[in-house]
């Protein structure tokens, strides 16, 4: 709500000390672009709307789908010992998930400092930026793990995309392409894919 709500990154700085502008980070001593980037409203599967960004909660990750990512890690980690350490199930991070889209890369950059803001709540953990070195399997798109303090005092681990808009819409479409590839059977394509 506060970022969707700011008219400046001052009323950001006001939640989030780190980011004002008479601190040391000048990079954020930019005017928003409010009608330069805006986001538009034909997304689909958004459980919350804003001026600036959007977000989507995921479903809860499956069983199925948490054992093929554990197995892609051992594969990874044969490939590139010394990369991870076991256990590998530690690193699925994404039983919940969610994403973050937006339309302004500067207010994607704000957005991510103020998740390592003292007064954000939570700790980030670990980032991925696939802005870099982008394969034809990966989306563009900051891959967050943050650490959230559950009402029993243990850390629960989980995972925020944040993408902006252009590619989170062409990742939607290409994901159809991915669910055909992964059909068990002809079954699996017979309904509508894209609808």
């Amino acid at each position: 709500k506060l970022f969707n709500a700011a008219r400046s990154v001052k009323d950001i700085a006001t939640a989030y000390p780190s980011l004002s502008p008479a601190d040391s980070r000048a990079e954020f001593a930019l005017p928003f672009r409010c009608n330069l980037f805006r986001l538009g409203r034909e997304s689909t599967g958004v459980d919350v709307m804003g001026r600036f960004c959007s977000l989507s909660f995921g479903p809860i990750k499956e069983l199925e789908r948490a054992e093929a990512k554990l197995a892609s890690l051992f594969e990874e980690a044969r490939e590139s010992p010394g990369k991870l350490e076991p256990p590998f199930a530690t690193y699925v991070n994404d039983f919940l998930w969610l994403t973050i889209s937006f339309a302004d890369p500067y207010v994607v950059a704000l957005f991510y400092a103020a998740m390592q803001d003292e007064e954000s709540g939570f700790r980030v953990l670990r980032m991925k930026n696939k802005h870099t070195n982008i394969s034809g399997k990966d989306s563009p798109a900051l891959l967050i793990n943050v650490g959230v303090m559950s009402p029993l005092s243990h850390v629960h681990v989980a995972e925020t995309q944040l993408y902006l808009t252009g590619f989170l819409n062409l990742k939607s479409s290409q994901h159809k392409v991915y669910e055909l590839q992964r059909a068990a059977s002809y079954l699996d394509l017979l309904a509508p894919v894209f609808e």
